[in-house]
């Protein structure tokens, strides 16, 4: 049993000193707390290890926990509303781990909000490796009896981020300090940094060299009024630990020591902090050699692999320009100051203008080759921005204000040049539903005036504008915005629903898409069929019907004819529907996705071919035809009893086979190869397949149990089946 636990998911009290919230997430994410998926769709869950079983629970054997494989997840895990009115000076205690996955780390902050309809506010994030369970206490700011937590977790690829034993419960003593961390400043000085937990206003701190023994050991350290200590005479690439205590006064005394934080000190080039200097040379004459061998990893926004960098400083040039480049390929961020915003980041050659000029500016640099140690050519040139393009000028398709534009078919804009102004050499189109509110949707190189895309919405404005590019500088503009409306959507297909189902009659077929799925809809109790790929549920589905021959044998096909058909990817589930109106009466008797049992015989292609062999004859039967993925479009039908024409597949191949009923071994003889031959049972399951490529062809069904089975035989790429007994 954990330290910690849950009594009925929370304890509300209603008396000074108590605990407001225990959580150790022994039953799983406990009842009333809930779950908001910032970005992507992974949620918190509990678990009994990390990602690599690095992380165990740490009390009890469960933890709250997060991982996916990306760098792009966030969700926050929410407590239920809290009463803090019943505490003095309301805390939250809680531990963690986000443990590193070769530089990765997943991400986590604390929230607060203070009503169900307030805005979150963050309080504390960690951002930096934690592999052992790291304690953390809080003081929430603005307590109410109407309270709320977050724990927002971001996916970074790491190792996952856990949380274990929250508590919230009343100030007692003085609090340790959270959130250690320490910046270089020069190669031999450094910035120690923490977050008070409680309203304490004094500190000790003390630091040496890593391992060293608190007390004995120490190179130095002091009492310091402020959340931060500066300190020097450091050795570059030398291991560093720091601890730190909270000297809250009175009957609090002082908290225990927070630490040890573990630190190498930054050589030259290795932090923003002990940046190369590097000069803005006009004509790259003088370039500045880097080593990469003396990198560490960590970059910036668009370094997602944590590659080795190197840190640069460079003072803006009267242009306020700059263009960064390196003699491998490689990747820069440029920052506003040392450890300040980030203004650009991307490949190499990396532009920036709009600097201002003589101020000092910022510059990671890493390579593309992951673990390349070369010696590298930084160059750092001004660059003066091309002159500004005019505006395009009229659109010529759509028109402005354009109507009945089509909203799934295949669209090209097109619009006229600037008249002038400098020749443009690109136009960033611009595009939205909501007029002054238009965001970049593509680019094009110039002198192309035109762009093909799709709308993919019926009934729609869009608004558009074309903003010509010079060398990466945008038309001024504002340029005009244009508006078209696409065609209004079609009314569902006849034969959207069962009760609606074209009848069919067997020998039927159709070409050049006669039939559509466009605008159909799924009613209610309509599943998809058990062969979907992936479980995909029904999406698209028009109903067909057909009364089954003598035989009891059909052949339903919608294999593409070349003339015309639009859906491309279809599926085929058929029915034995007691009550067309209650779909729950409907039982599925076969299924076909991408013509699974190659009943065609060509083996490839994603149109459904379905084989059924076990039909009561003169029942009425229903199948539907569902594109693939809620695909829309035209497709063709063809129902055909699979016994039926055997006689003309005979005459043309010259085809015989014998004996029939058979005991042993089944005879085929063609004056063409026989490509394929696939023998089914009556439950339409495949017992054997062959490809002989010969005249003649011997099956071996000594095996087979007595009864009735189906030859489907290849002959020059003509498909037909026969009907056996097999004695």
């Amino acid at each position: 049993m954990k330290k910690i636990t849950l009594l009925f998911s929370l304890l509300f009290c209603f008396g000074l000193n108590a605990q407001v919230l225990t959580e150790g997430f022994e039953g799983g994410i406990p009842a009333g707390w809930t779950q908001t998926q910032v970005t992507g769709t992974t949620d918190w869950i509990t678990a009994a290890n990390n990602q690599n079983s690095s992380v165990q629970p740490r009390t009890g054997a469960a933890m709250a926990y997060f991982f996916v494989g990306n760098y792009v997840n966030r969700t926050r895990l929410e407590t239920p509303a809290l009463d803090l009115t019943t505490l003095t000076t309301p805390v939250l205690t809680f531990y963690y781990t986000n443990a590193t996955w070769g530089g990765d780390i997943e991400e986590l902050r604390v929230l607060v909000k203070n009503s169900a309809a307030g805005d979150w506010t963050q309080v504390a994030e960690y951002t930096l490796n934690a592999e052992t369970w790291t304690e953390v206490n809080i003081v929430l700011p603005d307590p109410s009896d109407d309270y709320y937590i977050a724990f927002e977790a971001k996916a970074n690829w790491g190792r996952g981020a856990t949380l274990d034993d929250i508590l919230v419960d009343e100030l007692s003593g003085c609090l340790p300090v959270g959130s250690l961390a320490t910046t270089a400043t020069s190669t031999t000085d450094a910035d120690l940094t923490w977050v008070a937990a409680g309203s304490e206003g004094n500190w000790t701190y003390e630091y040496g060299l890593a391992g060293y023994t608190q007390g004995v050991d120490q190179i130095g350290g002091g009492a310091v009024t402020e959340e931060t200590a500066s300190i020097s005479g450091l050795t570059p690439g030398t291991a560093y630990d720091f601890y730190v205590q909270a000297n809250c006064g009175g009957t609090d005394g002082d908290s225990t020591y927070s630490g040890p934080f573990t630190w190498t000190q930054a050589d030259v080039g290795q932090a923003c902090g002990t940046a190369i200097a590097a000069t803005v040379d006009p004509d790259c004459t003088t370039p500045l050699s880097l080593d990469f061998s003396t990198g560490l990893e960590g970059g910036a926004s668009c370094d997602t692999f944590n590659n080795t960098v190197l840190w640069v400083s460079t003072t803006a040039p009267a242009s306020g320009g700059i263009e960064v480049s390196l003699s491998e390929a490689g990747d820069a961020a440029i920052f506003d100051a040392c450890n300040g915003m980030e203004l650009a980041c991307g490949p190499l050659p990396l532009v920036i203008d709009g600097l201002t000029p003589s101020s000092e500016y910022y510059i990671a640099v890493w390579k593309d080759a992951a673990g390349s140690t070369a010696v590298n050519d930084l160059c750092i040139i001004s660059y003066t921005a091309a002159p500004a393009p005019d505006c395009a000028e009229t659109p010529i398709f759509p028109a402005d204000g354009a109507i009945d534009v089509t909203a799934f078919g295949d669209l090209t804009l097109s619009w006229t040049a600037p008249s002038s102004g400098p020749a443009p050499t690109a136009y960033n189109i611009y595009s939205g539903v909501t007029s002054g509110a238009l965001t970049l949707f593509a680019t094009v190189d110039a002198p192309a005036t035109t762009f093909d895309t799709t709308v993919g919405a019926y009934s729609t404005e869009i608004f558009w504008s074309v903003v010509p590019v010079n060398e990466g500088v945008e038309a001024v503009g504002p340029c005009a915005e244009w508006s078209f409306t696409t065609e209004d959507a079609p009314p569902p297909p006849a034969n959207d629903n069962a009760c609606d189902a074209i009848m069919l009659n067997i020998g039927d077929a159709s070409t050049g898409g006669f039939y559509t799925n466009v605008q159909s809809t799924v009613e209610a109790n309509e599943v998809g069929g058990a062969c979907y790929f992936n479980g995909d549920p029904a999406s698209t589905t028009t109903w067909f019907s057909f009364v089954a021959p003598s035989s009891g044998e059909v052949l339903i096909s919608t294999e593409d004819t070349g003339t015309g058909a639009t859906l491309d990817d279809t599926q085929i589930t058929l029915y034995n529907v007691i009550d067309c109106t209650d779909l729950t009466t409907a039982f599925e008797l076969g299924c076909d996705e991408d013509d699974d049992n190659d009943v065609v015989g060509d083996g490839v292609g994603l149109q459904a071919n379905l084989l059924i062999t076990t039909l009561d004859a003169g029942v009425t039967y229903y199948f539907v035809v569902d594109g693939y993925n809620g695909a829309t479009g035209t497709f063709d039908v063809a129902i055909s009893d699979a016994t039926l024409s055997v006689e003309s597949f005979e005459d043309d191949a010259a085809f015989t086979y014998y004996p029939n009923p058979v005991n042993n071994e089944l005879q085929l003889s063609a004056q063409k190869d026989i490509q394929n031959v696939s023998v089914y049972n009556m439950l339409g399951q495949e017992v054997l397949r062959t490809a002989p490529n010969t005249m003649e062809s011997t099956i071996d069904m000594t095996g087979f149990s007595q009864g009735a089975y189906f030859v489907r035989v290849n002959i020059d790429d003509t498909v037909q089946t026969i009907r056996i007994i097999k004695n």
